[in-house]
């Protein structure tokens, strides 16, 4: 059978090989004399700024290459053994023949060119006695074939080298190796063959060409802006208008409001006071609020309020910065000492920044930004801005260790149809740029060509930039480390930083079809960045399959590094979704020490807590398995129990050696499906109230549930489900508080109902604090609740009927941000509530109230981090 389905296939293939295919006049396009070359396309996928249009250009010109009815190339398909060959063999003989000759090579268009081959010695076939004509073939693979074909006569290969090197260095010689080509086992497009073989056929000697160490380096780095402009071009067709400007970007300062009229006396503060909850002892994550046992800094639409907080008789606003930036939105806030650390974005449209204020460049639309200011609080009435920088891009996240931070920062350039990008000042708009108002006049970019990193196998152009800034010390020079990559997910442990991204992969093509087939690979790649001496350096890349749910689904113990990921979609029947624990050598992330695949299939991960010698891990469809997880031994990973209970805990925090606390969703089963909710005829459960619950796993063969609280009914939410931040936590003092908002369901219904109520949501109650003690002998205790609501919540109710026609009303929450509680602190014994318009004061022994600080918030308008909780 010919599993060639594309007759016209054969068209394009033997007119790329020399075949007598000719353009007809009425392909003819205009002539431009001063390059020799025709303007216009050939083919509707290969627009002039492709990186072989050049190659291809000159085929169709010479009448070699025809291509599709439907005027397509398909010049970045992978290429298949027997096209590969096909197009060699073309290429050095005017009339091959043979036939019969594999198993799977007999009668077929492609089988004279083969057997061809294999009658020169350029093929041998696999021991089975076939050649899998429909399988691809790599770079490794082909340069082998090419240096013989061309009888290029490579060195002898000495013992202990790569079996392939004497071709590429041989290839490499010719400047036969395009650009595009990053690591030895690349499955080759049909473009990049035509390009290797053009260049060998016509000693072309003066493009761009990799070398053998470029290949097999384990951490490349760009050879010069020339490699950079050739990955990159394969994406500017995807815009096509072209705009320059001139560099006109002002730096705007931050300013303090006037003195709020703090007396001047002696400071009092406590040493008693609550930190960030954050996931690894000693990595400060940054947050919307801080305190340091005196003062309160806390965001406010987009402004930074310094509120003097301790005593709490005393509390009183004493400052508010405000940003001359109008579209400046801070999101982030550090404090070290006596420094203030505001970090936030921005979006400009304006030129890109260049070295030359006058430089002509391209410039993008609405380009995001990210801007750090490091302000000097010594004199909290009076905050001095001491150092500003910005950088193209978006924060992904940030760490603080000590007085070093860490920004984590992706840049995704907006690419306008740059043609040709051939000059120098094209390209450094590219590249992400950084101004520091500590040493620089105007911006620069982060790190030149010839520093950044690039990935094998991962072809994208987007960037990512860690920056570490000395917080203290203004002298000491930014660290940065630049790669070419995209990230989404941020660990970070003491000695290392590392950045997830979820990325797709197409399989393999196995037979001749030059459209890349629909099926996708899901799989996570992971940098590692070590931060020795203060500055993050790019030590390595790895990758499993699967996507990650948050930062805590990875972790590093040693020389260990541990991480949980899902594959598939919890409805596919077919093919249902799948956990996995992988165990990574932290040295060489490609490595994995120990793994356990396929856990819980049909159900997806809904948290993971790595703790020392164990690991937990929650996953849902319709009830919660809580497993107990042994990775003492990278090597030997194993579950050691599990606990089957409704409901699903979205994060867990530890309590103890032998216990840990999960905060969640309670669940119940559907009645009555097709009525309930028609459609839904497929497994699953209903989110209730909100649940706390204690895990005991003192016994990891039988662990069980020592007590739970639910809170509320289906609508009942929490910001700590989602953001760890979000949690006020002190075991030491047997307190913990988080925010919440929470829906009851009417009595009468639930009389009604029998006491199922499945999909019906509970109306609006409260908002705000709940504050609660634990301990292992009388398990949850609601302390206390703290509103800032005090006149009741705001609703919008709506008329609602059921299923007998009697009407009824549903009402839904509709908040204030002004008085929306999103976070809870301590300083010595007294609690303090936070929201945009207030701050009040309670004793944490009894929850009384001291003071409530009223804030202006007439100017505030709902800042990022809230927008989608109070949706």
């Amino acid at each position: 059978m010919n599993i060639f389905k594309r007759a016209s296939l054969s068209v394009i293939i033997f007119g790329l090989l020399g075949l007598p295919i000719l353009a007809t006049a009425s392909q003819t396009l205009p002539y431009n004399p001063d390059t020799g070359m025709q303007y216009g396309r050939y083919f509707k996928d290969v627009p002039d700024n492709h990186p072989f249009a050049e190659t291809i250009n000159n085929l169709k010109m010479k009448g070699l290459v025809k291509g599709y009815p439907d005027q397509t190339f398909a010049p970045d398909s992978t290429i298949s053994r027997a096209e590969f060959i096909t197009m060699v063999m073309a290429s050095i003989s005017k009339n091959p023949q043979g036939a019969n000759c594999f198993k799977d090579v007999k009668n077929e268009w492609y089988a004279r060119f083969i057997c061809a081959a294999k009658a020169k010695k350029l093929v041998r076939g696999y021991a089975d006695g076939t050649f899998k004509p429909g399988s691809n073939i790599n770079f490794a693979e082909a340069s082998a074939i090419l240096v013989q074909a061309n009888k290029l006569k490579p060195k002898k290969l000495a013992a202990g080298e790569l079996w392939y090197k004497p071709a590429v260095k041989k290839l490499e010689a010719k400047a036969a190796i395009p650009m595009t080509v990053d690591y030895p086992d690349k499955k080759l497009s049909r473009a990049e063959v035509a390009e290797m073989i053009w260049r060998l056929k016509n000693k072309v000697t003066n493009k761009s060409t990799k070398t053998f160490e470029s290949l097999t380096a384990p951490f490349p780095v760009l050879a010069s802006c020339d490699e950079l402009k050739e990955k990159i071009s394969i994406y500017q067709y995807k815009n096509s208008s072209r705009r320059y400007g001139i560099l006109e970007e002002s730096i705007m300062p931050l300013s303090a409001a006037p003195s709020m009229g703090l007396q001047k006396s002696e400071a009092v503060s406590s040493d008693d006071y609550s930190a960030t909850n954050v996931q690894v002892e000693g990595v400060d994550e940054a947050d919307i609020i801080k305190n340091d046992g005196e003062f309160i800094y806390m965001m406010s639409g987009n402004k930074v309020r310094i509120i003097k907080a301790f005593p709490p008789e005393e509390m009183q606003e004493v400052s508010k910065l405000e940003f001359s930036d109008k579209n400046f939105n801070p999101g982030d806030i550090y404090v070290s000492g006596n420094k203030l650390v505001v970090i936030g974005s921005t979006y400009l449209e304006s030129p890109t920044p260049n070295t030359e204020p006058s430089a002509h460049v391209p410039v993008y639309y609405n380009r995001s930004k990210t801007e750090v200011f490091i302000v000097d609080i010594a004199d909290k009435t009076a905050p001095k801005e001491e150092r500003f920088l910005y950088f193209d891009g978006n924060q992904l996240s940030s760490r603080r260790i000590g007085n070093r931070l860490y920004l984590v920062l992706h840049h995704s350039p907006s690419y306008y149809g740059i043609q040709p990008l051939a000059d120098e000042p094209s390209i450094q708009a590219i590249l992400p740029h950084m101004y520091d108002s500590q040493d620089k006049e105007y911006a620069e970019p982060i790190a030149p060509c010839s520093a950044i990193h690039f990935l094998p196998k991962y072809d994208a152009p987007d960037f990512l930039a860690v920056v570490s800034v000395d917080i203290e010390n203004a002298d000491v020079p930014l660290g940065k480390e630049v790669i070419m990559g995209s990230g989404g997910t941020v660990y970070a442990s003491p000695e290392s930083l590392y950045i997830a991204a979820t990325r797709y992969e197409y399989p393999e093509i196995e037979k001749f079809n030059v459209w890349m087939p629909p099926a996708q690979n899901e799989s996570t790649m992971i940098y590692r960045f070590s931060l020795e001496n203060g500055d993050a350096k790019y030590v390595g890349q790895g990758q499993v399959k699967g996507h990650l749910l948050n930062q805590f689904s990875m972790d590093e113990s040693g020389d260990a590094f541990r991480l949980a990921t899902t594959t598939g979609q919890v409805w596919n029947t077919k093919d249902p979704s799948k956990n996995h624990l992988f165990i990574l050598n932290r040295n060489n992330l490609a490595t994995v020490l120990g793994k356990i695949e396929d856990i819980a299939p049909g159900e997806k991960i809904y948290s993971v807590r790595f703790l020392g010698k164990r690991a937990y891990m929650v996953t849902f469809k319709k009830v919660d398995p809580f497993f107990v997880i042994d990775v003492e031994d990278p090597a030997n990973p194993r579950i050691l129990g599990a606990l089957k209970i409704p409901g699903f805990s979205d994060y867990l925090h530890p309590f103890d050696e032998n216990h840990i606390i999960g905060f969640g969703k309670e669940a119940v089963d559907p009645q009555n499906v097709g009525n309930e909710w028609p459609g839904r005829d497929f497994d699953f459960a209903w989110y209730q109230g909100m649940k706390i619950a204690l895990f005991d796993v003192t016994d990891v063969s039988a662990p069980k549930m020592l007590f739970k609280e639910i809170i509320g009914d289906r609508g009942t939410d929490s910001e700590v489900l989602s953001n760890h931040k979000a949690l006020l936590y002190d075991k030491a003092r047997n307190l913990f508080a988080f925010p919440i908002t929470v829906h009851e369901i009417k009595p009468e219904i639930k009389a009604k109902s029998g006491g199922y109520t499945g999909s019906t949501y509970g109306d609006p109650v409260f908002q705000g604090a709940y504050i609660y003690t634990l301990d292992l002998e009388n398990g949850f205790q609601l302390k206390g609740q703290v509103t800032h609501y005090d006149n009741g919540l705001p609703k919008r109710c709506y008329p609602n009927y059921d299923e007998s026609g009697e009407q009824s009303e549903q009402c839904y929450f509709n908040p204030q941000p002004a008085n929306t509680v999103n976070r809870i602190i301590y300083i010595g014994d007294y609690l303090y509530t936070i929201s945009l318009g207030k701050v009040k004061a309670v004793k944490r022994e009894d929850i009384s109230e001291v003071k409530k600080l009223v804030i202006p918030t007439d100017d505030v308008s709902i800042p990022g981090f809230l927008e989608d909780l109070l949706q």
